[in-house]
Parts: C-alpha cells; structure tokens; sequence
C-alpha cells in the first residue's frame, strides 16, 4: 500500500507537492528468508598429465621449391656447376617420391638457324636428363623434348640469356610442389667458370669422344676419370664400328707401360684393340695422352679438362657409375 509523505524540498513547494511521491507502508505480515544451499564440486589443484594418445595429429603441409628453369652459355649444352647446384634439389626430390616425374623441355634463342637450334635444345634437355640419371634418379621419371627457338622473342643480350635453357616441369598437378623462376646459375656465372664447369663428363651423347686425356705428372696408371673417359671410347667405339683411334702417348719411358695400360681398359669394357694405333706425342706433352680419330664423321670432338678439374671431387664417382649405366 501506499501514502502521501512530505518529502518535497521547500524551495520546490510552487511546483511540486507533496501528492506526487509515493511512499512505502510496511505489511503486517512477516516472511521468513530462506537460505539457497550451494553445491560445490570436487576439485584438485593437481597438475593432470595428458597421454599424446589421446590428440589425433595431422601431418603438417610441406611444400617443395624447385628451380623452374636452368640456363646455358650461348651455343653451350654442358652443365656448369652452378646448374649442377640447382639440378641437385630436383635429384633428392624426386629420388625421395615414387609418383612424380618431370618433363625437361629444351630452348634456344633466335640467333641460328631453326635447324640448328632445334638440334641445340635437344643436346640441352639431354645434358639435363644425364645429370640427373647420374645423381640417381631413375630414368623413368624423366621425359625429354627440344623446343628450339619456338618462344624466343628477346632482342637484348640479357634476355637471350634467360632464353637458354631447359624448363622444367611435372607431369602432373600437384598443390605441394612450387616451381620458382630463378637465375641465381646465370649470376654466378662468371664465378662457376672459375671453379670448373662438366664439359665432357655429362655429355649424354654416344658419338660424343675426348680429343685429349690428362695423366697425373709422371704417372704410369690411370685415374677413375681416366678410365671413365676410356670408357666413354670403348662405349663410341661399339656404336660406330668404322671408326679408328691413334693414340698419341708421352714420349718418355713409360710409353710402353702406358700403352699396356690403356689396351688392358679398353679391352675390359669391350672396345675392339685392332681399332687402335699408338704414337709418340710432342716432347712437351709429358702429362696429356692425344686421340685422333678416323672416319669420324658423325663423331663431335671434345677438348677436355675434367679429369684435371674433378680429379679430387669425391662425388664424382657415383655420379659417373650411373651415367655409364646409362650410356651402356
């Protein structure tokens, strides 16, 4: 219930009185308060060890960077180091995942003949093929083809240079694979020639022979890249049975030695010995064996220095083993 109290101030007593306030008139009858009971729920403040069982983990997403593309020199199809570098990063790739394979499209620029440059990206695709096989990866991963100048459009030195190469790309769509445009091997160019570049050694082609062996000084055996490059003869020799070699040795002492030496080589891999002749060579050529080569026509000559240059790389070897797998 309610009633009229006098609560308005004296100085409101014109404009307000005291019929506008309410008032509150207590109730005769009592109530009781009755007490809500709170449920607490058991807790410890013990630390509470969870079993990584008990989390189901998902595999992170990784993704591959691989090099889009690998350059060359002008009218060059050997790999430098510094492509050596970028094709190492495609090996362990595809040496770590069964499913993918690659294509390896050769290019040119536009400053030769269409034929000629055809034949150019082709030796280029091949080198890239070899080198890769020879890191391990198998052949059947890798797939090759010679594009020549069909997209060459440069008209300055420095994009003629990214015009000579080899693109890679895979055989199939794959979200965890990025290919990257990239020219680190033509910016470090310069440097790589210093350090030696595959001339010879990751040349792919059967009909591709050395003009020139070179000999540790005053050695009477052979090293493995010495082999390798008689090797490389004995592998020509069989697939053009017309073609004959003079072999121009040191005029020295070890003529003989030598002579037995690289018969007993060429022999073991199959070469036929009757198809070879033995020289003296220069006076001055105390460390370098020449060959000169018959009926040669459809041979390309190679002046090499590898057998200098990788004569203590100790990955070397293996790489050469597989290339000759393949080559055989």
């Amino acid at each position: 219930s309610t009633q009229s109290t006098g609560l308005a101030p004296e100085r409101s007593k014109n404009f307000i009185n005291d019929e506008m306030y309410l008032t509150c008139v207590p109730c005769e009858k009592t109530m009781d308060i009755l007490s809500m009971p709170v449920e607490m729920p058991d807790y410890s403040l013990d630390p509470v060890t969870i079993a990584a069982a008990d989390f189901e983990y998902k595999p992170l997403k990784t993704y591959v960077l691989l090099p889009r593309q690998i350059h060359f020199d002008n009218d060059k199809s050997y790999i430098n180091q510094s492509t050596a570098q970028m094709l190492d990063k495609v090996a362990k790739f595809l040496m770590s995942e069964d499913d993918y394979a690659i294509n390896l499209s050769g290019f040119t620029d536009a400053k030769s003949s269409n034929d000629y440059n055809m034949a150019l990206s082709d030796r280029r695709s091949k080198a890239a093929r070899a080198y890769l096989i020879a890191a391990g990866v198998e052949d059947r991963k890798l797939f090759i083809d010679a594009l020549g100048e069909s997209t060459a459009k440069a008209d300055n030195i420095v994009e003629m240079a990214l015009e000579r190469k080899v693109q890679l790309d895979l055989n199939e769509l794959n979200s965890r694979v990025t290919f990257v445009d990239q020219v680190e091997d033509l910016q470090i160019q310069q440097r790589a020639a210093r350090i030696g570049a595959w001339d010879y050694i990751f040349k792919s082609e059967h009909n591709a022979v050395p003009t020139n062996m070179n000999l540790s000084s005053g050695a009477t055996s052979l090293s493995y890249l010495n082999k390798y490059i008689l090797q490389r003869i004995a592998i020509t020799m069989k697939q053009y049975p017309s073609v004959v070699v003079t072999i121009g040795l040191p005029n020295d002492q070890r003529f003989n030695t030598l002579q037995n030496v690289i018969l007993d080589e060429l022999s073991n891999h199959g070469a036929d010995i009757m198809r070879f002749m033995f020289t003296r060579g220069a006076s001055g050529d105390a460390n370098t064996v020449r060959f000169n080569y018959r009926n040669a026509e459809n041979l390309i000559f190679i002046n090499q220095y590898d057998d200098v240059k990788f004569a203590n790389n100790r990955e070397v070897p293996a790489l050469l083993e597989n290339l000759l797998r393949v080559l055989n």
